[in-house]
């Protein structure tokens, strides 16, 4: 179901889990099938690029409001 939301662009998809892993290696495999960068945001970590290569996070992130602006 979530591949769904991906293929069709969704430019965000909110997901509540308590196999964050699991899901992050899931949707890093898909987005890279399809071609699709994969950014991860949570509170502790704030955004993150995550891909198969490497990982990227961006500073001063944490706060949501101050990238979405």
């Amino acid at each position: 179901m979530i591949e769904n939301y991906v293929r069709a662009g969704y430019p965000a998809i909110f997901c509540v889990t308590s196999e964050e892993v699991r899901l992050q290696k899931e949707l890093v495999e898909l987005c890279n099938n399809i071609n699709r960068q994969l950014y991860v945001w949570s509170i502790t970590e704030g955004l993150v690029h995550v891909s198969m290569e490497e990982v990227k996070s961006f500073p001063d992130t944490e706060n949501p409001e101050s990238f979405l602006e």
